[in-house]
């Protein structure tokens, strides 16, 4: 419409206005501009007149009604037949009288209370509206209206009572905005709703976030079910993976030299830089990219007490571990434990900084990020454990004397003796799980035997043995504390240990006089090695000690592998494989599992040195790194398991068929167990029921769904037959020379192929049914025609004599009027009571999902 005729619009309209002022209509302008638009539609004026009197009458009855019945009103409102209500209503009443009569009752029940409503859906008849479409838009308006209000109320005892009258009507989808608008609302939701709350997963995921986090508040149980899978999923996610296994992850910034890093304030080995050479990416990158951490933190918001829940569940999962030794998996519960924290620190999160643990991760996670302990870092770390012991000894002294005399005497008197009172320095249970976090104990490690060989090496001051330098003695006592953690948590009991005898006086003086004599007279290359290496050159006994110390002490182990990959970055391989042989025969074939990182790390180490021809098969390195350790080691982790095939395939063109044929034996013999496991892992997405809606929110960068990385794992039945298809490729591979490797790539074939030979017996078996079934629709076809006509015989004869003598006799019980009326009240009936059934019978007797007009009428 142009503005000239808006305008004609205007002045036409308040003519009238003027006209109805003199005349005492009592019409607003707005009450005959839309009189006047329905008049331009086709409305009768003399209906539209007897409506807009007959609305003014009942207006009149209702205002009088309510002046009349102020407090202690007598009526009682009938209960809206929504949902259950409504089936058994509409289910009852037609069952139990006739349809007519039925019809009629569930239209004056499910139609609108209100006076005011009968004419209006009259013309809304007129309109062409139908009477379903009427009561929704009715719904919907009181449904915003009520939202509005909602929104805008602070009245705690109002909006619980609201709460109170729609909470039943939670499970239907057009109302459940209501009691959710209303939860919203309120500053803390009643613990009677928070307990009904938690039955449904489907209403669960549509409440607002804050009073999920209040149910999680309320019911631990649920919240442990819903933090289960992705506290489980964290351990499959690449970044955790691939960060787990870098163990050498902090020893090229060791090697480039610079500014001092020792303990002592000496140059040390190694220097500054930042970052690891493996992902690129820091730690706090990756936390924003973990689809894990994301989630819980969500989960977490400003509760302490889900974050403590959270943690707790991790620390459990780490504690009751079934395994003898701890690997990837188990230690992953370790790391999510340390990045959750750090993921609310970045956040600025209040819970974050409540944590006892939180100093200690914060220094970790910088001295991480910036690719080694500075002596800032380690006085911190040391500041920290001094005021763990002082708090705990000050908790100690509080809890002692009387108090805890009368407490003990409680407890007798009550019959149990054995409460205890207290768990004293559990606090450095959390802080050993922290410290058990594999980049920690990488950064640990590393910090460690720098600080060991610098030490040795300098010449102003005089050399140091371990044991005389404090710092190492330090960094033994927090690797000791990240070891002894599972034992402590299951026993209850928690200390800072002291260092292990064995790696401070028998292991890392024996490491360090090797790096020393390198340092000296440095070792030949791989070419100039000896076939064996039996001279360490040093005593025999001192051997003798680290060989024993091995096998009874993981931190003796751990410094042993580390060193390893040390010493081959520095070119020094005689020491390498001195040390190799030392792990090699001391450590047994199921601590294996432990050594994942170490594996994965000397497999890369070593292609890298096939690449680059220096490193063959026939070497001594060879035979104590691979024939001795890889090959056994393939079963700690998946990912280990690939990172032997590709050294094994960079190095395939050295080997012979047989040879190579022999390796991928022993691969797939000693990998049976974890390719086992890796093939039980659930196929879709685990997460994809989490309750949250946070979930469409968040990036995947870190997590196992980074890009190519889920569909390349999911191509087979475990993610390493890929690795072997390549070995087909190679020249001379047949099955001659590698029975095993076609047997085991004929395993999907086999199994595809009785797949589908079983889907075909299926379907043969599903064929027979439809035919069977439908020869039997046939024949009941045939019998139903048959009937059909001899009833129609039949029929022919009675109808005859029923129409001669209908006039006269009128039937038993008064039925005639009910007979000659009733289809043609039904015919006339039909279209109005359809719709009206439709707009309220239907609505009430539905699925629930649908509202009867008594609903819209109580909105």
């Amino acid at each position: 419409m142009d503005l000239a005729s808006t305008q004609r619009a205007t002045e036409a309209l308040g003519i009238v206005c003027e006209i109805s002022n003199i005349l005492g209509t009592g019409l607003d302008r707005e009450t005959l501009a839309i009189i006047i638009g329905l008049l331009e539609s086709g409305v009768n004026p003399e209906a539209l007149a007897t409506v807009v009197k007959e609305l003014r009458r009942e207006a009149s009855a209702v205002k009088q009604a309510a002046g009349t019945t102020t407090a202690g009103r007598t009526h009682v409102p009938f209960e809206p037949l929504i949902g259950a209500n409504g089936m058994t209503y509409v289910s009852e009443t037609l069952s139990s009288e006739h349809p007519q009569v039925a019809i009629r009752k569930i239209q004056r029940r499910t139609s609108m209370q209100n006076p005011l409503c009968e004419p209006l859906l009259g013309l809304v008849d007129e309109l062409g509206i139908t009477h379903a479409d009427a009561h929704r838009a009715v719904l919907a308006a009181a449904k915003q209206a009520l939202l509005a209000l909602i929104s805008s109320h602070q009245d705690k005892a109002k909006l619980e009572r609201l709460l109170n009258a729609s909470f039943h009507y939670l499970g239907i989808q057009e109302l459940r905005e209501i009691p959710l608008a209303v939860m919203n609302t309120l500053e803390m939701v009643p613990p009677v709703f928070l307990k009904q709350l938690t039955g449904d997963k489907e209403i669960f995921k549509e409440l607002p976030v804050k009073v999920q986090r209040q149910a999680w508040e309320f019911d631990k149980n649920l919240l442990q079910q819903d933090a289960l899978p992705p506290v489980g999923q964290y351990k499959y996610e690449v970044a955790t993976v691939m960060r787990a296994m870098a163990m050498d992850e902090f020893l090229p910034p060791l090697l480039r030299g610079g500014g001092g890093g020792g303990a002592d304030g000496g140059d040390g080995i190694g220097g500054g830089g930042s970052g690891t050479r493996h992902l690129g990416i820091t730690r706090k990158i990756l936390r924003k990219g973990s689809r894990v951490l994301q989630l819980l933190k969500g989960m977490v918001g400003s509760s302490h007490k889900i974050y403590t829940q959270i943690v707790e569940l991790c620390v459990v999962k780490f504690r009751d571990a079934e395994t003898l030794y701890l690997g990837a998996r188990e230690l992953s519960y370790c790391t999510l434990r340390a990045q959750l924290l750090m993921t609310l620190h970045d956040d600025s999160c209040a819970v974050a900084a409540k944590d006892r643990c939180h100093e200690l991760a914060w220094t970790l996670d910088a001295g991480i990020m910036h690719g080694r302990l500075t002596d800032k870092h380690l006085a911190k770390l040391e500041k920290y454990f001094e005021d763990v012991d002082a708090t705990e000894r000050a908790a100690a002294k509080l809890s002692s004397g009387s108090r805890k005399r009368g407490l003990q005497d409680e407890a007798e008197s009550a019959g149990n003796v054995s409460i205890p009172l207290g768990e004293p320095y559990k606090v450095l249970g959390d802080a050993g799980t922290i410290l058990a976090d594999p980049s920690c104990m990488h950064l640990l490690l590393a910090t460690c035997l720098n600080v060991v060989i610098t030490a040795a090496a300098r010449r102003d001051p005089a050399p140091a043995l371990p044991r005389d330098v404090p710092m190492a003695r330090f960094l033994l006592r927090l690797l000791q504390l990240a070891v002894d953690t599972r034992r402590m948590l299951r026993e209850r009991k928690y200390r800072l240990p002291e260092p292990e005898p064995r790696a401070l006086h028998d292991v890392l003086p024996l490491l360090a006089a090797l790096a020393v004599q390198h340092e000296l007279s440095p070792s030949p290359g791989l070419d100039g090695l000896p076939p064996d290496v039996k001279d360490y050159g040093v005593d025999k006994a001192a051997v003798q000690a680290a060989l024993a110390a091995i096998p009874v002490s993981e931190v003796s182990r751990r410094l042993c592998q580390i060193f390893v990959l040390e010493r081959l970055m520095r070119d020094d391989y005689l020491s390498a494989v001195r040390v190799l042989r030392l792990l090699a025969q001391a450590t047994a074939s199921k601590a294996m599992y432990e050594a994942f990182d170490f594996a994965c790390s000397l497999a890369q180490r070593l292609a890298e040195l096939v690449k680059a021809r220096k490193l063959g098969p026939g070497n001594v390195l060879w035979s104590y790194a691979v024939d001795n350790f890889l090959v056994k080691a393939v079963d700690s982790h998946m990912q280990v398991h690939e990172e032997v095939l590709r050294l094994l395939l960079a190095v395939a063109p050295q080997l012979s068929p047989q040879q190579l044929g022999e390796y991928l034996r022993m691969t797939l013999d000693n990998s049976r167990k974890s390719r086992k496991r890796s093939g039980k892992k659930r196929d879709g997405d685990p997460l994809a029921d989490f309750p949250m809606s946070l979930m469409g929110e968040l990036s995947d960068i870190g997590s196992d769904g980074w890009p190519g990385i889920l569909a390349l794992k999911s191509r087979s039945s475990d993610s390493v037959k890929s690795m072997y298809v390549q070995f087909k490729a190679v020249r001379g591979m047949d099955r001659d020379a590698a029975p095993e490797l076609f047997e085991y790539l004929d395993e999907d074939r086999k199994q595809r192929e009785a797949a589908a030979a079983a889907a075909a017996a299926d379907a043969e078996v599903a064929r027979a049914a439809a035919a069977e079934v439908a020869a039997s629709a046939a024949e009941a076809a045939e019998a139903e025609v048959a009937a059909a006509a001899a009833e129609a015989g039949g029929d022919d004869g009675g109808d005859e004599e029923a129409g001669a003598g209908s006039a006269g006799s009128p039937g038993p019980g008064g039925d005639e009027e009910i007979r000659d009326a009733g289809p043609q009240e039904m015919r006339d009936a039909g279209p109005q009571g359809g719709e009206e059934g439709a707009g309220g019978g239907s609505a009430a007797g539905g699925d629930g999902g649908a509202f009867s007009p008594g609903a819209g009428g109580d909105g």
